[in-house]
């Protein structure tokens, strides 16, 4: 491949662990997944969730959460599918708790 124009791009992984991340997710794989979603309640009894002037923050943590929650009990879902949905849950959950107005958005990810 000849370089033309532009920045040169640096990939964010290896070939092997890409090759590794579409493989099927284990337990020990979904730990942190686990761990962020055991959080809700902490979360939803919040004052910063109860009183959150921003919808749109609440809204992306709510379906965050569907969908790590989904990816969590699901039995096909990939290793990258999990550190998605964690990414994913984590930063709308700072969100919420910095009050935040700007809002990941939920609806473009994958299942």
């Amino acid at each position: 491949m000849k370089y033309v124009s532009g920045p040169i791009l640096k990939p964010e992984n290896t070939a092997e662990e890409a090759k590794n991340d579409i493989t099927i997710a284990n337990m020990a794989d979904k730990q942190v997944l686990q761990q962020l979603i055991n959080q809700e309640k902490i979360v939803k009894n919040s004052n910063n969730y109860e009183h959150i002037n921003n919808i749109e923050a609440k809204a992306a943590y709510d379906g965050a959460l569907k969908i790590a929650k989904a990816v969590n009990s699901s039995s096909k879902s990939s290793i990258i599918q999990v550190k998605q949905a964690a990414w994913l849950l984590n930063k709308n959950q700072k969100n919420v708790e910095n009050h935040e107005p700007t809002t990941v958005l939920n609806d473009s990810f994958p299942i």
